[in-house]
């Protein structure tokens, strides 16, 4: 017997699937703002000090990029070009690595944009972290989870 979820229910099952990608992700709207977050995310956001409530959502993504040790002035006008092109239709995705910089040193990243699928237009950016502190399932793994999770999104988000 299949027992009908309520809306909310579906909003928080989906809350937890994008929160068990255990990697900062957004969901970005088709204009550039982020409409959603992932635990991940605000954890980095802490440790940042950039952290207040509310303050994730709503604000352009490149804005949140500009703030935080994610890529750097040289590479910021090379994804927000990319990010509007991913936004517009214009290109499925962007790929980008870049380097986080901290007093402990620079961290690799891979920050990974997809647009999402379907009538309710916006984008998945996820910021992986490259080297040994890499999630232990395999990169193929992992990016058709992330596949996977961008060709859904939208079902679950906009209900």
């Amino acid at each position: 017997m299949e027992s009908a979820l309520s809306a909310a229910d579906r909003l928080a099952a989906l809350q937890a699937a994008f929160d068990a990608l255990g990697e900062p992700a957004a969901i970005i709207s088709a204009d550039g703002a982020i409409v959603a977050v992932n635990c991940a995310w605000i954890q980095a956001s802490v440790a940042n000090g950039e952290w207040e409530e509310g303050a994730c959502t709503g604000r352009p993504y490149a804005l949140a990029c500009q703030v935080a040790d994610g890529p750097g002035p040289e590479r910021q006008i090379e994804v927000g070009a990319a990010l509007g092109d991913v936004l517009g239709g214009m290109a499925p995705s962007l790929d980008l690595t870049y380097a986080a910089r901290s007093s402990l040193g620079e961290t690799p990243w891979l920050l990974q944009i997809r647009r999402l699928p379907g009538e309710a237009p916006g984008a998945l950016a996820v910021h992986r972290r490259q080297g040994e502190a890499a999630a232990p399932t395999g990169v193929d793994q992992r990016d058709d989870i992330f596949d996977d999770m961008a060709d859904r999104a939208p079902v679950l988000i906009w209900v």
